[in-house]
């Protein structure tokens, strides 16, 4: 999964939406094994 997270969010931030969204899909798809890539947004700015 590609995560584009604003430019002002912090790592934490991100890791915690990571957490997430791993949780979620895993529910979903019990034997899913999610990997995801964060990136910071292109735009600038929030």
């Amino acid at each position: 999964l590609h995560l584009v997270m604003p430019r002002n969010a912090s790592v934490e931030e991100a890791h915690r939406m990571c957490d997430h969204l791993e949780q979620d899909i895993e529910a979903k798809l019990p034997h899913s094994i999610v990997t995801i890539h964060v990136e910071p947004d292109s735009k600038k700015g929030d």
